[in-house]
Protein backbone atom coordinates (compact mmCIF):
# COMPACT_ATOMS: atom_id res chain seq x y z
CA UNK A 1 0.00 0.00 0.00
CA UNK A 2 2.65 2.77 1.01
CA UNK A 3 1.68 6.14 1.13
CA UNK A 4 -0.20 6.41 -1.78
CA UNK A 5 2.10 8.46 -3.64
CA UNK A 6 1.96 6.98 -7.16
CA UNK A 7 -2.35 7.07 -6.90
CA UNK A 8 -1.56 10.35 -6.18
CA UNK A 9 0.42 11.55 -9.44
CA UNK A 10 -2.06 8.47 -11.64
CA UNK A 11 -5.09 9.43 -9.97
CA UNK A 12 -8.15 7.37 -8.64
CA UNK A 13 -11.15 6.27 -10.01
CA UNK A 14 -12.49 9.49 -8.08
CA UNK A 15 -10.40 11.45 -9.77
CA UNK A 16 -12.19 13.51 -12.63
CA UNK A 17 -10.47 12.79 -15.96
CA UNK A 18 -9.39 16.14 -16.32
CA UNK A 19 -7.48 16.01 -13.55
CA UNK A 20 -5.61 12.92 -14.28
CA UNK A 21 -1.60 13.87 -15.54
CA UNK A 22 -1.03 13.41 -19.25
CA UNK A 23 0.96 10.99 -18.81
CA UNK A 24 3.59 8.86 -17.11
CA UNK A 25 7.56 7.69 -17.46
CA UNK A 26 7.18 4.66 -20.19
CA UNK A 27 3.29 5.18 -20.95
CA UNK A 28 4.55 5.95 -24.78
CA UNK A 29 5.68 2.39 -24.90
CA UNK A 30 2.40 0.64 -23.72
CA UNK A 31 0.60 0.01 -27.01
CA UNK A 32 3.65 -1.15 -28.86
CA UNK A 33 4.41 -4.05 -25.58
CA UNK A 34 0.91 -5.09 -25.18
CA UNK A 35 0.58 -5.77 -29.21
CA UNK A 36 3.82 -7.55 -28.59
CA UNK A 37 2.77 -9.51 -25.90
CA UNK A 38 -0.02 -10.44 -28.07
CA UNK A 39 1.43 -11.59 -30.75
CA UNK A 40 4.25 -13.59 -29.00
CA UNK A 41 0.93 -15.19 -27.23
CA UNK A 42 2.01 -13.77 -23.11
CA UNK A 43 -1.41 -12.21 -23.48
CA UNK A 44 -4.92 -13.89 -24.67
CA UNK A 45 -4.58 -11.80 -27.66
CA UNK A 46 -5.38 -8.37 -29.15
CA UNK A 47 -9.02 -8.71 -27.65
CA UNK A 48 -6.98 -8.46 -24.12
CA UNK A 49 -4.96 -5.50 -25.37
CA UNK A 50 -8.38 -3.67 -26.48
CA UNK A 51 -9.59 -4.33 -23.07
CA UNK A 52 -6.65 -3.05 -21.05
CA UNK A 53 -6.02 -0.16 -23.46
CA UNK A 54 -9.32 0.94 -24.68
CA UNK A 55 -12.61 -0.35 -22.90
CA UNK A 56 -11.24 -0.71 -19.04
CA UNK A 57 -10.46 2.83 -19.01
CA UNK A 58 -13.66 4.28 -20.91
CA UNK A 59 -15.51 2.16 -17.90
CA UNK A 60 -12.86 3.74 -15.26
CA UNK A 61 -14.00 6.96 -16.49
CA UNK A 62 -18.04 6.52 -17.05
CA UNK A 63 -17.27 6.86 -20.76
CA UNK A 64 -18.50 3.59 -21.76
CA UNK A 65 -19.94 2.58 -24.44
CA UNK A 66 -19.70 6.25 -25.86
CA UNK A 67 -15.91 5.75 -25.56
CA UNK A 68 -13.86 1.96 -25.54
CA UNK A 69 -15.94 0.41 -28.13
CA UNK A 70 -16.13 -0.03 -31.98
CA UNK A 71 -20.18 -0.43 -32.25
CA UNK A 72 -22.94 1.62 -34.04
CA UNK A 73 -23.51 4.89 -31.77
CA UNK A 74 -20.16 4.80 -30.51
CA UNK A 75 -17.74 7.34 -30.99
CA UNK A 76 -15.18 6.00 -33.86
CA UNK A 77 -11.73 6.95 -32.26
CA UNK A 78 -9.54 5.23 -34.87
CA UNK A 79 -5.72 5.30 -36.15
CA UNK A 80 -4.76 2.75 -38.44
Amino acid sequence: QGDGAACKTAGWPSTPFTKVPMGLPGLECRMQLLFSGALSGKLSGIEKVVQLCCTNPAKLYGLYPQKGTLQVGSDADVVL
